[in-house]
């Protein structure tokens, strides 16, 4: 379709009947999954603390992308471009094409038409996952269930979308806890991610960037290392 053309769809539609329909279908999906967890909910309500962690992951659209400077959207405009960036320590190769230096690293991107599902994951921080001594796996300790997710356009609303999916397992008597994400989340604005995000009862863990590691300032004689 036409961009143009495109564009002028959209901005007829009835955008807060679209938000209803996007939440009927959260809910609906989301019903489904917790159906297949009834069995695990014994051991997921002793054992669990309400920790885990929300990731995006790409699903690949059967739609071919095109460029987005081009004059016509793919044949699913809902999707877009999922970017993955993989270092060597990853991903080898035998050449340099396509990597490039970052700091100490090399890079590669990957492209992909797709959307992106964001999930949220159940795990406590405090228990180790490692098997026993005679290789079965601890029945104290709760494997990472997958407990909700949301589907949109790659890297659209990735703060919004996580809040929406934990949202959506609070709902279900999910207790909150200790909640990580990576900076695909802690580059939200506050207002989409942060402050929502406690407000449901979590509490955030986050990572630095290479540049925010160390002293990063001083004053009246007191360091500040990292956040502290």
């Amino acid at each position: 379709m036409d961009k143009a053309e495109a564009a002028k769809i959209e901005a007829e539609a009835d955008h807060n009947l679209l938000a209803v329909k996007r939440n009927r279908l959260i809910e609906l999906t989301n019903l489904i999954l917790k159906d297949s967890l009834v069995d695990a909910r014994p051991l997921f309500d002793a054992h669990r603390d309400g920790s885990g962690s929300v990731d995006g992951t790409a699903v690949r659209a059967y739609s071919k992308g095109v460029r987005r400077e081009g004059p016509v959207t793919a044949t699913d405009p809902d999707a877009a471009w999922h970017m993955r960036t993989r270092d060597r320590a990853e991903h080898e190769a035998t050449t340099n094409n396509g990597w490039e230096q970052r700091g100490t690293k090399q890079v590669r991107a990957t492209y992909r038409y797709a959307y992106e599902a964001t999930l949220a994951i159940a795990r406590n921080p405090g228990r180790d996952g490692a098997p026993q001594p005679d290789g079965t796996s601890d029945p104290t300790v709760m494997p990472a269930l997958v407990l909700g997710f949301v589907l949109d356009k790659s890297g659209h609303n990735p703060g919004g979308n996580a809040i929406a999916v934990l949202s959506d397992v609070r709902g279900h008597g999910c207790k909150p806890g200790w909640m990580a994400g990576d900076r695909l989340f802690n580059n939200s604005e506050p207002e989409r991610f942060q402050l929502p995000l406690r407000a449901l009862g979590y509490r955030p863990v986050f990572d630095y960037a290479a540049g925010d590691l160390g002293i990063q300032d001083d004053a009246g004689g007191a360091t500040q290392v990292e956040g502290a």
